[in-house]
């Protein structure tokens, strides 16, 4: 990953089919972004980690806020 290289071929960071540098920073994804804001968890890698406790206390602490989203939105 740090490489960026992905496969034999590199793409589609480091792709020989394509002449020039790719500048991502023009891709619009609109509903990827709202979702992104308005619906997805994130969560460093790093916090996956550790063991099965530690998973299984990430998916506890994810059931929790499911549950007790009403509460935290009003």
């Amino acid at each position: 990953f740090q490489s960026m290289s992905f496969g034999r071929t590199g793409c589609p960071v480091k792709c020989p089919l394509h002449p020039g540098e790719i500048d991502y920073t023009k891709t619009f994804c609109p509903e990827a972004e709202r979702i992104y804001e308005t619906e997805a968890l994130s969560l460093p890698h790093a916090a996956f980690l550790g063991g099965k406790e530690d998973m299984d206390l990430i998916l506890q602490a994810i059931r929790k806020v499911r549950q007790n989203t009403r509460g935290l939105i009003s």
